[in-house]
């Protein structure tokens, strides 16, 4: 009888961890605002007399174009919620997995643009440049592992 009490609450101490995990580890949404503040703060530096006019003007979208769609996955994300587990197929997770490699390819297109652009001319706008790389950076890793939870999920319902 304590063996099975003890297999049991093994099992449950592992889906209630491993569901805590995945609830809690939302690095994309701390990207996000790390972005929407770096946005905001180019936003103020936009002036037709700074040097980096353009440079800076295409730094605050990309910045608030990957805002955008940070914003849309969550919103996704919610929705997927309120599915019952048996309604949930395929397509489910095509939906999110086709926006998750969305999100993927315009921070790959950003971020090379980022490297190919034209050199700053401002102290400021350099350090705007780095920082909104490595935000980019990390968000690349943070898709990646989010469509791989998602395929694992996938494999655990058993959802072909």
């Amino acid at each position: 009888m304590k063996r099975y009490k003890f297999i049991f609450g093994l099992i449950i101490s592992v889906i209630l961890i491993t569901q805590y995990c995945f609830a809690v580890d939302f690095k994309i949404l701390d990207l996000r605002e790390k972005l929407f503040s770096e946005s905001n703060q180019i936003k103020q530096e936009i002036n037709p007399n700074n040097q980096d006019f353009v440079l800076l003007s295409g730094l605050f979208d990309s910045c608030i174009q990957v805002v955008t769609q940070i914003d849309a996955y969550f919103y996704m994300l919610g929705i997927f919620e309120f599915i019952r587990k048996e309604d949930l197929n395929k397509s489910c997770f095509n939906f999110l997995l086709s926006w998750l490699d969305l999100m993927k390819r315009t921070n790959d297109l950003n971020l090379k643009n980022l490297m190919t652009a034209t050199p700053a001319n401002e102290q400021n706008t350099k350090i705007h440049i780095e920082k909104i790389k490595s935000y980019f950076l990390e968000l690349d890793k943070q898709i990646t592992k989010e469509q791989n939870r998602f395929n694992i999920l996938m494999r655990s319902l058993k959802i072909r």
